[in-house]
């Protein structure tokens, strides 16, 4: 979650759920940070930061104390874990890069390396408009149409290999 504070800027923030639902800070600088994801082990978080001048990708422990990792090398936003935790992809202008990640015993970050680039569409910095399949072998994104740079709708169909089936009996 982020939260903006007068004299922070934008940071972010855990909202604990439950009788006494609240949300309390969980990185609060003086930059701006936003679009926290949480590894899928639960140990690691990475989000997008301004605090070298532009924004840039880091990861850090998710609890308890310890210093952040930078990701990205030349500017990135729209970090998203891969299901499996070994790998960070994130945006960097039209170009999606994966960087490999080891967790244990210490977190290593590797060098990023460019998969494609292409006409996709971006809503935010921190805010991820893609995902990534739980094998990692693709990437689902949302191409910008030829005079477009945000889509005008969304189609989710619930149900659709019911819907296929019952449609050809």
């Amino acid at each position: 979650m982020e939260a903006t504070d007068s004299g922070t800027g934008g940071d972010l923030s855990i909202f604990d759920t439950g009788p006494a639902a609240r949300h309390r800070p969980l990185l609060a600088t003086t930059s701006t940070e936003w679009g926290g994801r949480i590894s899928p082990d639960g140990r690691w978080m990475a989000y997008i930061s301004n605090q070298s001048g532009r924004w840039e990708v880091y990861v850090r422990p998710f609890t308890g104390a310890g210093a952040a990792v930078q990701v990205s090398r030349d500017g990135g936003t729209e970090v998203v874990w891969a299901p499996t935790g070994r790998e960070l992809f994130y945006r960097q202008s039209d170009a999606v890069l994966v960087v490999p990640v080891r967790s244990t015993p210490a977190l290593a970050v590797g060098k990023p390396r460019r998969l494609f680039s292409g006409p996709y569409t971006s809503v935010l910095p921190g805010v991820a408009n893609y995902d990534v399949a739980p094998d990692a072998s693709r990437l689902l994104m949302i191409r910008a149409g030829p005079a477009e740079t945000t889509p005008r709708a969304l189609r989710v169909i619930l149900n659709w290999p019911g819907r296929v089936a019952r449609a050809s009996r």
